[in-house]
């Protein structure tokens, strides 16, 4: 029995151990070598064939608007060239930028950590067709590595308006391109050109008792786009509704009321039948192109919490406008049908020039972080919870958990388990919960965590780091049966931690 147990002793004892006089081998000398062999990544990417997707973000627009079209690279990031255009048709192309689109997840298995990966890149244009009808852009080239990818492209329906300058309709955004959480305008504006003088002093090109009908998707009362932050449009339209029914107003939408319509009503044969909202909007005088116009202006402002796309309008304005005065000073009126082009805001990752590895996904202004253990003393092996908050004025929603096992100096002394972190949202941040491991004993310092962010106020990225936190690791404990004791064979110790 005493010779199968040592057997059994020298069966788990490595031949180090057997030529040292059956030298204990220790939890923490194990522990000593366990952070180099998580460090060691199994990558399961795979080279993967390349694949172009491309896609406009409308697939109707009118003579004089632009489309955008986004060309996602499948399966490579860096060393491709420009997406060429070899057959598309009389139109204005404008680049707007690309980023790269790659991801990588990790994942911790039985002990084996696994990193999954994508490459993959985004090229944006917008293009501004020069001819109704349809649009094709013909196919879509882009090389990579000397080798050429081509997708078929796409068709878009343009169609054709009248061409006037009595109105002039638009759909303006402050910029066509922010980051997530940066804030931007959506102006909606009607120009109606100027009565001859004398007249133009002191009278608006907008009869009071024939409200022109503008209308405009963004304008409808409703749940906004996932993502997407807007005003309370309900506040703002009733704020505009034309009390005493006696100024130049706009119907707008399909926006009705059922009131009685007032003193003129009484010779209605159905004074309680649904009439559009009269909404007063107070103009601006304002020369555009060398003509004068009053201007009808709504400015609405947005937020969006996600990268994306969003579109706002057309803008569509129908019915009469007064253009001048006859003999007898009564207003001689025209129909008129015009299209405002629909305004695209993209919602973009920061710059990929520059961006750190410990980048979290968050873009903002004065970010902080601490972190702390929930004890400051243990024993080596003891697993321990680090809490890590970060706060500011930072985006949340693309706050991405930071993997802190890739930053080598936190795994020097420590294993850290990136694999089952809690995280909670804070009033101005996100807390995350880590299971921590000291892996030798002594006075240890965990070494400051250091995270970066993207800084709208300086333009760049921007790292910021913890406090250094001291811990204090005990030697493990060591229980050894009677019989070993007295043999002085130590290579089957039992160590607990």
């Amino acid at each position: 029995m005493r010779t199968t147990r040592k057997a059994l002793r020298f069966s788990i004892a490595s031949k180090e151990s057997i030529k040292a006089n059956h030298s204990i081998l220790s939890i923490p000398s194990i522990f000593s070598f366990l952070p180099s062999l998580f460090s060691l990544f199994v990558y399961a990417a795979s080279a993967a064939e390349i694949t172009l997707d491309v896609k406009p973000n409308r697939s109707s627009i009118y003579l004089g608007e632009s489309f955008n079209l986004n060309i996602e690279v499948n399966g490579a990031d860096r060393d491709l060239g420009d997406p060429a255009f070899p057959s598309l048709p009389p139109s204005d192309l404008h680049q707007l930028g690309q980023h790269s689109n790659s991801r990588s997840s990790i994942s911790i298995i039985n002990g084996r950590m696994t990193r999954e990966s994508f490459e993959g890149r985004v090229f944006a244009y917008q293009i501004k067709p020069r001819d109704q009808g349809v649009f094709q852009t013909g196919p879509v080239k882009i090389t990579f590595k000397g080798k050429a990818y081509t997708h078929p492209g796409v068709s878009v329906k343009v169609a054709g308006i009248e061409k006037q300058d009595t109105v002039i309709a638009s759909v303006t955004a402050s910029s066509s391109s922010v980051l997530v959480e940066e804030p931007f305008s959506i102006t909606l504006s009607v120009a109606v050109s100027e009565l001859p003088d004398p007249f133009a002093e002191h009278n608006e090109p907008i009869h009071h008792n024939l409200p022109p009908h503008i209308s405009a998707d963004f304008l409808e009362i409703r749940e906004e786009p996932p993502g997407l932050k807007g005003p309370d449009l309900n506040q703002i339209l009733n704020g505009l509704i034309d009390q005493n029914g006696r100024q130049p107003a706009f119907a707008i939408n399909n926006y009705q009321t059922r009131d009685f319509g007032g003193f003129g009503s009484l010779f209605d044969s159905d004074p309680f039948r649904a009439r559009p909202i009269r909404f007063r909007i107070k103009p601006e005088r304002k020369t555009i192109d060398g003509k004068k116009y009053r201007v009808y202006s709504i400015k609405l402002d947005y937020t969006s919490g996600k990268e994306g796309e969003f579109t706002f309008g057309p803008l569509t304005f129908k019915g009469q406008v007064v253009t001048d005065v006859d003999a007898n000073r009564q207003a001689i009126t025209k129909d008129i049908y015009a299209i405002g082009p629909a305004a695209t805001v993209r919602v973009v990752p920061p710059p990929d020039a520059g961006r750190p590895d410990n980048f979290i996904g968050s873009v903002g202004k004065n970010m902080r972080a601490q972190s702390y253990f929930d004890t400051n003393v243990c024993k080596v092996g003891d697993p321990l919870t680090l809490t890590l908050e970060v706060t500011g004025a930072i985006s949340l929603s693309n706050m991405r958990t930071p993997l802190l096992s890739l930053q080598n100096d936190l795994i020097k002394d420590f294993r850290i388990y990136d694999d089952n972190v809690a995280a909670e949202t804070l009033p101005d941040g996100k807390r995350f919960k880590y299971r921590v491991r000291p892996t030798r004993e002594g006075t240890l310092e965990f070494p400051p965590v250091k995270l970066a962010y993207y800084d709208t106020e300086a333009g760049a990225y921007t790292t910021v780091a913890t406090p250094a936190i001291p811990l204090q690791a005990l030697p493990t404990t060591q229980i050894a049966t009677a019989e070993e004791k007295d043999s002085g064979d130590w290579a089957g110790t039992l160590w607990i931690y």
